[in-house]
């Protein structure tokens, strides 16, 4: 695994699946200009910016939760064997490096006991599910899968509503039938409020933009301890640059209120913020910097 942080009674585990370059960062983010990258390049190069080819450098991992009533997963990445029509490396990909960090955390399988999905895009539940026979089953055979119902709503019908863009309609649809609705299908899902309150430990917190109903989930006893991000945010220059915009996000505006709520509720207040792409250690203090913010890194424990 790629690192474990301690909270009090809760463990975390960091589960890694790739680390590459994405795209070109005017790709991900159009507003952002030679300028404005030039004003942070002393430090974004060392923190997910790839100088030379103008790439974005992110990470694609899970996290494993261990509080005293449940173990926890928090998004399960890309999976193997899935389709994915719009980027050739993880189209019916075959590695092992989330199945040989998963072991290194000496679980196993069968003892998650839930499976949090912070919204159903492709890289954030591929693991839901392997295939077993030719069927593709529940990946976790003990887990209940928690995903917002508006979610899966907005993931049943992306791509009959978007059949103009057939790469993308067709990745929808791959992802429902390979990672969300054989869940269903196996009764292992319960629909749950962008609100909802598993246990004293863990509880959704709505951040909508990214998708209609997308959540980061706190964690702590009674207390955000730790706050997992989801896709609020991607890299660390939108911590720096909290307005700007990303393409991919359903609808920006509402995203970029979404994080900036987050930001503002969460800074400089000691909770440790998980963000699920930022490069290792992708966990950190969120701190006030100017009209801005900061994300101060802690390793994992024992680094």
């Amino acid at each position: 695994m790629s690192g474990s942080w301690r909270i009090d009674d809760v463990t975390i585990h960091k589960i890694v699946e790739i680390e590459s370059a994405y795209t070109t960062i005017d790709r991900f983010f159009p507003e952002i200009n030679p300028d404005l990258l030039a004003e942070h390049l002393d430090w974004f190069r060392n923190d997910g910016y790839v100088e030379g080819t103008g790439q974005l450098f992110l990470s694609y991992h899970s996290f494993i939760v261990e509080t005293p009533h449940h173990t926890i997963l928090i998004d399960s990445c890309i999976g193997n064997g899935k389709s994915c029509p719009v980027r050739d490396t993880w189209h019916n990909k075959s590695d092992t490096r989330w199945l040989d960090e998963f072991a290194a955390t000496g679980l196993k399988f069968e003892d998650i006991d839930y499976v949090l999905c912070s919204h159903l895009h492709v890289d954030h539940v591929g693991w839901n599910t392997r295939m077993q026979d030719g069927n593709w089953v529940p990946t976790f055979p003990n887990a209940r899968y928690l995903m917002v119902d508006q979610e899966y709503d907005y993931a049943s019908r992306w791509a009959r509503e978007h059949p103009e863009d057939t790469a993308m309609a067709a990745l929808f649809q791959a992802v429902f039938d390979e990672s969300i609705q054989p869940v269903v299908d196996a009764g292992r899902a319960d629909f749950v409020s962008a609100t909802h309150v598993l246990d004293p430990y863990v509880r959704f917190l709505p951040t909508p933009g990214h998708t209609p109903a997308h959540v980061a989930i706190c964690v702590g006893r009674d207390a955000d301890s730790a706050v997992f991000t989801g896709d609020l945010i991607h890299s660390p220059i939108q911590t720096r640059l909290p307005d700007l915009k990303v393409r991919l996000d359903d609808d920006p505006e509402q995203a970029l209120q979404s994080r900036r709520a987050f930001f503002e509720r969460f800074a400089d207040t000691g909770t440790l913020v998980f963000t699920m792409h930022f490069p290792a250690p992708s966990v950190g203090y969120l701190r006030r910097d100017g009209g801005a913010y900061v994300l101060d890194y802690r390793d994992p424990d024992g680094a």
